[in-house]
């Protein structure tokens, strides 16, 4: 049981609850690409007590349930893991591959709408490496098996910027570059589609995003996206790089710029 610990470190702090009682917490003490080195711990009691903990990577850690438990965020470079022995062990998730494709889909952290359903997105790749869909897949028994439930196809597929987004169980968003004939609108740009039918029926949102999407966080129909757009004036010179806060309150319909100081 840890009582006092001082953790000094320069990276993230990943804390997560799923109830009032039961919460992990990752303390990333100076990660790069080569190297990882962090603290874990769980605790059951609201926070009042804590235990160390073995998880597979510096990344946020949700438990579904009393067993099944997975590892991975926006910017895990190692991707999504997966126990389903309360954490004793760790693997890689591994999904079931998209009708019609290569490889199978990277997956994002899934989203559960009760200990046992749940919904995930993941981009698919070719042996190109273009990006051609965003499939989305579905568990009912804690992420122990996954089916593929519906695939968006990717305008143009050597763009890598786009991301899909599980909001809920029956409510996703893709953000893709737009339907449009070549040369309309410059290039960078964004534009979401949602379904709101588990992947049955999609429609183009109004709205465009000049940049690419790091990501999305959503309570219901409101919304967060974080948004970063960047270039060059000149060749390899004069380089730029912007980041905005969008929010939203209508499923990605429409988003206002958030000021923030």
């Amino acid at each position: 049981m840890i009582a006092t610990q001082r953790l000094d470190g320069e990276g993230p702090v990943y804390l997560i609850f799923a109830d009032e009682q039961r919460g992990w917490l990752v303390v990333d003490q100076g990660s790069h690409a080569g190297f990882m080195y962090f603290t874990g711990f769980k605790t059951v009691d609201g926070g009042r007590t804590w235990v160390a903990a073995s998880y597979p990577q510096s990344a946020p850690v949700r438990f579904v349930n009393s067993v099944d438990g997975f590892s991975g965020g926006e910017e895990a470079d190692r991707g999504v893991f997966v126990t389903h022995d309360a954490g004793q062990t760790w693997a890689s998730l591994i999904l079931p591959q998209a009708p019609g494709t290569t490889f199978p889909a990277v997956p994002q952290p899934p989203v559960f709408t009760s200990d046992l359903d749940g919904v995930l997105a993941g981009e698919v790749s070719d042996s190109s490496g273009d990006i051609p869909a965003v499939a989305f897949y579905t568990t009912s028994d804690g992420g122990r098996s996954w089916r593929f439930a519906a695939s968006v196809a990717n305008p143009d597929p050597r763009a890598s910027a786009i991301t899909g987004k599980v909001i809920d169980g029956k409510d996703w968003l893709v953000a893709l570059p737009p339907q449009r004939a070549s040369g309309s609108l410059p290039s960078g740009v964004l534009q979401l589609k949602v379904s709101h039918d588990s992947g049955r029926t999609w429609q183009w949102l109004p709205t465009f995003f000049s940049g690419w999407v790091r990501g999305f966080s959503f309570r219901g129909s409101t919304g967060w996206a974080i948004i970063t757009e960047g270039g060059c004036h000149g060749i390899k010179t004069d380089c730029y790089s912007t980041t905005g806060l969008f929010e939203t309150i209508d499923f990605g319909a429409h988003w206002t710029q958030l000021t923030v100081s």
